[in-house]
């Protein structure tokens, strides 16, 4: 299929490549935005929305689904190379509907996530409505174990505060093909990497070795803006081998109860240790 309204686009078409280090700077500074918890900062690159605007640069584009598969931590000293591709264009009432697909690898070929995005493109977006001054985060409550999850339980997971979307963390040194270096951090990527932090202090590796994480957008975020992020046990299961398996339904919400996000977490147990 080829775009009528980008010219030059098909399904299928790869969109470049991302590549940074990941040194201990890049660490640094990816936890200064997200939390001390974070082990992903190739999610701070926002690989499917960087590639996008580096393909069509001028072209506006907003993410309001992703899904991200976590196969293993990233290793410090270790060079990260994102590749992504079109998987589907559709039309959509706010604008066109892009479907791309990435993946992660280090240097030596070892695949560290794997990652899709429903973006909007060419759409009006809306602007985040202005957050209330001088907002900051109770402390949070402590991590609950995963071994005494059951179904139905609430896990509250914390306080998650809007940043400032024209920062740009320099720590990263993201190259990309075609040269393009879009500006800002989306605060999207920056939650989904705040709740990979907070769902692995609870389910340590074996979420960071074949956890599953996707989330949907309801409303931008706006700057400051505190949410109230919490998990229902969906799913607790064992099979005939002992391997234990946990569905979780996540939702953030603004000082009004409003969604701004939700989705949906799957973690095994044992891991399947995937590299």
């Amino acid at each position: 299929m080829v775009s009528q309204s980008l010219p030059g686009l098909s399904v299928g078409d790869q969109l470049g490549n991302l590549e940074y280090l990941i040194d201990s700077e890049a660490i640094q500074g990816y936890r200064r935005l997200v939390g001390a918890d974070c082990d992903f900062p190739n999610l701070m690159a926002d690989d499917c929305v960087s590639l996008a605007k580096a393909r069509f640069p001028d072209l506006p584009v907003a993410a309001f689904w992703r899904r991200f598969e976590f196969l293993r931590p990233p290793i410090v000293g270790r060079r990260i190379q994102v590749g992504g591709w079109l998987k589907d264009i559709e039309d959509h009432p706010r604008g066109l509907l892009l479907r791309i697909s990435a993946f992660a690898v280090d240097d030596i070929g070892t695949e560290i996530l794997r990652s899709e995005a429903a973006l909007l493109a060419n759409a009006a977006m809306p602007t985040p409505e202005s957050a209330p001054a001088g907002c900051s985060p109770p402390a949070a409550a402590p991590s609950p174990s995963h071994t005494t999850l059951h179904v139905g339980q609430t896990i509250p997971l914390g306080y998650w505060v809007g940043p400032d979307t024209a920062v740009d963390e320099p720590c990263l040194h993201v190259k990309s093909v075609p040269p393009a270096r879009p500006a800002g951090i989306s605060p999207g990527i920056l939650l989904a990497g705040w709740l990979e932090g907070r769902l692995g202090s609870i389910f340590g590796d074996d979420f960071r070795w074949g956890g599953r994480l996707a989330l949907t957008h309801h409303a931008p975020i706006a700057t400051g803006e505190m949410l109230t992020v919490g998990a229902v046990v969906a799913e607790r299961d064992t099979d005939h081998a002992g391997t234990q398996t946990v569905a979780l339904v996540l939702a953030a919400r603004d000082a009004v109860n409003r969604p701004k996000a939700t989705g949906l977490a799957s973690i095994k147990m044992p891991s399947p240790r995937l590299i």
